[in-house]
């Protein structure tokens, strides 16, 4: 039993520490080590588990959980819990027919409750009418002792503190792990040391090192820095981080989370889609401020969001063959308009329902596949602005699509984490499957052609995956070991050799493409680790430069947008 009067030594940081390392056991799945270091520790009560050792009769263990808690005498809930506990597994030797010896040990425990007579009196003057050879349904006893545990628990002042487990963020161990690694290392002028890391010692690091750290001044709006990277390679990679500053003037602007964010076909060019609505461009180049760039006449590009929260919708956006067309939606309408002078010259499709995602026609501009909150696929020409043809077959709503013009197909991704092909001459589907992620793990599927059109990539929170035309996973990689938090997007290289990652804990993953072996890790570089953040910030879309395959653009939860060499 944990001492109700702990050592004055025993800081708070000491607390949350074990409540650090006891959320990390339980999302690498040692559960039993987790168990065993709440009943230990005394700091978390977990009352589900208590109820899965009665209701699997593992009686010994849960007295020996409760203990860590509380005792039969320290009050009358505690008292009640272990008589419940201890009836029921006296009950059941009766009817077992346990040994004389052995249920008479049974009985000597319960016996030991005495001192609250009258609940104890009236209880076991029950057991005495008990008929041996009586049939039991066990299953319906345990579940209602289990029942009747949960209310003395949550009825009991010891106890009642202890049933919540405090808000941590995912992977905040590792995560802490992995910053201080960072800050310690990384920024010094010793890059070979950083394949070295080790969590067990210090590293060698000489006083030219330390003063290359300490006189290194983080920038927050157009910085650029270098940053040594974990990775599997025998050399440190070196990247390049440039912040691109947001210079909107009209304060309605202000920045949501980024959730889209593509290339210019020449690369020189991004654009943002915000969680608001809103669009920001960058006229990006090497060294320079990369303010948001505007049209003289300082038009805001905003998205339709008549009747609709555009922070509760699904955007999308697509850049066409054009180069300098765009179509985008948060919600409302769809919108066409041109990325460098912002004048929208058409809007259709209003909701209900709304698109979810963007695809244009890779030999037909004028014809675009739009994903619906509806589930359905809608073939769009722009000529005649109409609808040709509602393609169905998902459940759920659509949050990819992504066209093959080698082999004549459309990929498709849902909410429903299922994958279509469509044949896109006749749009007929030729195949379909779902995916099947780990149970409790949801998120959108998102989907990408490899350049050469016969294998693609799916993006889902729990995994990475190469499929080929016949929905055949090729290799699969989930996160584990130095990623492990939940993917928060993906892309492939211009080149199709690498695939990038982002992650819900701000790390980037750099994969080989055609096996999905990791690479090369980094932390976050956007956030200087000496300094605590308030919420996990974190990439939420990733972007690959068309010409330029060691480069990506990626945008944040807090709506700034970096570009990573």
């Amino acid at each position: 039993m944990a001492d109700p009067d702990p050592d004055p030594a025993e800081t708070q940081r000491t607390k949350e520490l074990r409540l650090l390392v006891l959320q990390y056991l339980h999302e690498e799945g040692y559960t039993e080590a987790a168990h065993e270091l709440e009943q230990e520790s005394g700091l978390y009560f977990d009352a589900k588990h208590l109820e899965d050792l009665v209701q699997c009769g593992a009686w010994d263990d849960a007295e020996r959980y409760l203990v860590g808690f509380t005792n039969w005498n320290e009050n009358i809930y505690s008292a009640k819990i272990f008589f419940a506990i201890r009836y029921q597994k006296y009950l059941e030797s009766r009817y077992r027919h346990m040994a004389c010896e052995e249920g008479q040990v049974v009985a000597d425990d319960l016996e030991a409750l005495a001192p609250f007579n009258k609940f104890w009196a009236k209880r076991a003057a029950a057991i005495e009418e008990i008929r041996e050879g009586e049939s039991m349904d066990t299953a319906s006893a345990r579940n209602a002792v289990a029942v009747e545990i949960k209310k003395l628990i949550q009825a009991n002042p010891l106890l009642q503190s202890k049933l919540d487990f405090p808000s941590i963020e995912p992977f905040r161990l590792k995560t802490m792990m992995r910053q201080s690694l960072e800050q310690k290392y990384s920024l010094g002028n010793k890059p070979e040391l950083v394949r070295d890391w080790t969590l067990f010692s210090d590293l060698p690091c000489d006083t030219s090192c330390n003063g290359a750290r300490s006189g290194t001044k983080e920038q927050t709006t157009g910085a650029c820095r270098t940053q040594n990277v974990k990775q599997t390679h025998k050399q440190p990679l070196m990247v390049k981080t440039t912040k691109l500053a947001r210079g909107m003037p009209d304060s309605a602007t202000t920045c949501s989370k980024v959730v889209g964010l593509l290339y210019t076909s020449n690369g020189n060019v991004l654009l943002a889609l915000h969680s608001n609505a809103v669009h920001n461009l960058w006229k990006w180049q090497r060294g320079c401020n990369n303010k948001s760039w505007q049209p003289a006449n300082e038009i805001v590009l905003k998205n339709d969001t008549s009747d609709v929260n555009p922070e509760e919708a699904t955007p999308c956006i697509a850049l066409s063959q054009t180069k300098f067309c765009v179509m985008s939606a948060s919600g409302g309408k769809v919108s066409m308009f041109n990325i460098m002078t912002f004048q929208i010259f058409h809007t259709f499709m209003a909701p209900p329902p709304a698109a979810t995602f963007i695809a244009f026609h890779p030999r037909d501009i004028n014809i675009v596949a739009l994903g619906m909150e509806d589930s359905s696929i809608q073939i769009y020409n722009l000529n005649v602005e109409q609808v040709q043809m509602k393609l169905t077959g998902h459940q759920k709503m659509i949050t990819g699509l992504a066209f093959s013009e080698s082999l004549n197909v459309l990929v498709s991704s849902g909410a429903d984490t299922q994958l279509c092909i469509w044949r896109i001459d006749s749009w007929d589907k030729i195949n379909s499957r779902y995916i099947q992620p780990p149970a409790k793990r949801s998120g959108d599927t998102r989907v990408q052609f490899h350049g050469d059109g016969t294998q693609f990539l799916v993006v889902h929170s729990s995994h990475l995956a190469i499929y080929d035309l016949k929905l055949e996973a090729l290799c699969i990689w989930g996160p584990k070991g130095a990623l492990p938090a939940p993917i928060s997007g993906a892309v492939y290289s211009c080149d199709c050799l690498l695939v990038y990652a982002g992650f819900c804990d701000g790390a980037i993953g750099v994969f080989e493409a055609e096996s999905l072996r990791l690479l090369s890790w980094m932390a976050p570089p956007y956030i200087p680790p000496s300094i605590p953040s308030v919420g996990r910030v974190y990439p939420i879309v990733v972007a690959a430069h068309p010409s330029v395959p060691n480069q990506i653009a990626i945008g944040m939860n807090d709506g700034s947008v970096y570009v990573l060499e």
